[in-house]
């Protein structure tokens, strides 16, 4: 490698972290806002395919209100997308997504349910916004220190949300089940567990 080469990769490298810097700031928003979206979009049609398959059925669906998340439940277990905003000088927030033990609420369910105690949260992986090399807006791995795309995580998630269904579950307590009083009000899974108002 020439001097020359050296000085332009690391200055190739430096308009590359400004960028990146730049798009998972406050300055950056609207596109994380529409990264957001993307990934929202993909988990719908990821479960769609699942379900058009007629290998199994799942419910779905995303929430913007209280808290931006797209749940996916099969009535035992159910994983939660849900995007917290952390606001600092230099990050918005992450994309949390937990794994439960129970059913959660989906958009436009009118069931009432009876469960015994809280969902408990059995995984939480987290991820934030990032800018690829190829300046594609996606996201961090913070486990593996990887970029990985909406439409790549998506997958992970349904794929992941299919292996929770076939695992084998805890025996449950034999006492008796009460209905809550506060069933059918808005869910909130703030980074993966469920808030007043989603309580089961």
């Amino acid at each position: 490698m020439t001097p020359v080469r050296r000085a332009e990769l690391q200055r190739d490298e430096a308009v590359y972290q400004e960028a990146r810097r730049l798009a998972t700031s406050a300055a950056g928003e609207q596109g994380v806002r529409q990264t957001i979206a993307e990934l929202m979009g993909e988990l719908a049609s990821q479960c769609e395919e699942v379900n058009a398959s007629k290998h199994m059925q799942i419910r779905h669906g995303e929430f913007k209100q209280p808290i931006w998340e797209y749940v996916i439940t099969d009535g035992r277990v159910s994983i939660c997308v849900s995007w917290q905003w952390e606001r600092t000088p230099t990050e918005l927030g992450y994309l949390a997504v937990a794994e439960f033990d129970q059913e959660l609420r989906v958009p436009g369910d009118p069931h009432i349910r009876v469960h015994l105690g809280e969902p408990k949260r059995l995984r939480t992986s987290r991820y934030k916004p990032d800018l690829s090399r190829a300046r594609e807006l996606g996201w961090h791995d913070e486990e593996t220190e990887g970029f990985v795309s909406s439409k790549k995580l998506a997958e992970t998630c349904v794929i992941d949300f299919i292996e929770l269904t076939g695992k084998p579950r805890p025996v449950q307590s034999n006492m008796p089940a009460r209905p809550r009083a506060d069933e059918g009000r808005p869910p909130y899974r703030g980074e993966g567990t469920p808030n007043a108002g989603q309580r089961r």
